[in-house]
């Protein structure tokens, strides 16, 4: 039986700069409709495309002939695999895709080509993993041979180092990485669709201020584009957390060095008085 292939938009959720929400860097077709179907709360790594997304790249994984014991012993694989991703559990992710490879007796259909229907859920288990670099490497070469609506280099990279900031673990990650992982944690907090603590903010926040000015890029690269983002991801992180005092402190910290005015009580009475609506978690009733 043949699946209907579907059109998916890769979403990389990026650095927001300010209160600007963030861009899904797509469409790039896939031809793998449930990749991430089930992979659990907060998942945000595929998303529908739109209509005028253009043809999907079909993948002959869904239609080629096989063994019907092993494409059901596949399949389990693939479905534990997917349980295993949502639960941010790299290593056995990958364990599931090793056994579905051994399993598939054809090279282009294992989850290591880059053109294979599931290599997208191995680069972002091997970034859970501690592969962060192994990873970004397979997302790009996947990423580009589906690219089956001509993107550029620049914004399939982009892309990827989106779903690297939402999936790198571990301690061997680049400075950049580091970066763009913090802020994409700062921007979800404060945003409200992930709940830290005001100690995993402070981390975050500090991390982004140490290394941030140690990276090379112009306004439009996604790690300075953090690093502008803190005057309302940090602050908005604190308050979020309840922590209403390094959300006024971290406000000011941003703000102060952008403001003209030099006399110290107006600067001080503008901040006090931008800061509730800045920080509307912060703001007294």
């Amino acid at each position: 039986m043949r699946h209907r292939p579907y059109s998916f938009a890769l979403v990389a959720l990026v650095p927001l700069a300010c209160a600007e929400t963030p861009a899904a860097h797509g469409p790039v077709a896939v031809g793998q409709s449930d990749l991430y179907a089930d992979a659990g709360s907060g998942t945000v790594a595929v998303a529908p495309a739109s209509n005028d997304a253009g043809p999907a790249a079909t993948s002959a994984l869904t239609s080629a002939p096989v063994d019907g014991g092993a494409a059901q012993a596949g399949g389990e694989h693939i479905d534990l695999a997917r349980r295993k991703f949502g639960t941010r559990d790299g290593a056995g992710c990958l364990a599931e895709l090793d056994a579905y490879d051994r399993g598939e007796a054809r090279p282009q259909y294992k989850t290591t080509d880059p053109g294979a229907s599931y290599a997208m859920m191995r680069a972002q288990c091997m970034m859970l993993a501690g592969d962060c670099d192994g990873g970004k490497s397979l997302m790009q070469r996947a990423l580009t041979a589906n690219n089956s609506t001509g993107q550029s280099q620049q914004m399939l990279m982009r892309s990827t180092e989106g779903t690297a900031s939402m999936y790198c673990v571990g301690d061997k990650l680049s400075p950049r990485d580091q970066v763009l992982r913090a802020s994409n944690e700062l921007t979800q907090a404060a945003a409200g669709s992930k709940q830290v603590d005001s100690a995993t903010c402070r981390r975050d926040y500090e991390l982004v201020k140490r290394l941030g000015p140690q990276l090379s890029g112009g306004s439009e690269d996604q790690a300075k584009k953090a690093e502008a983002g803190l005057i309302w991801s940090a602050p908005n992180c604190f308050g979020r957390a309840g922590d209403c005092a390094a959300a006024l402190a971290s406000y000011r910290a941003e703000i102060e060095p952008k403001m003209t005015v030099k006399d110290p009580a107006i600067r001080e009475k503008a901040i006090q008085n931008g800061f509730p609506d800045h920080v509307p978690s912060c703001k007294k009733n």
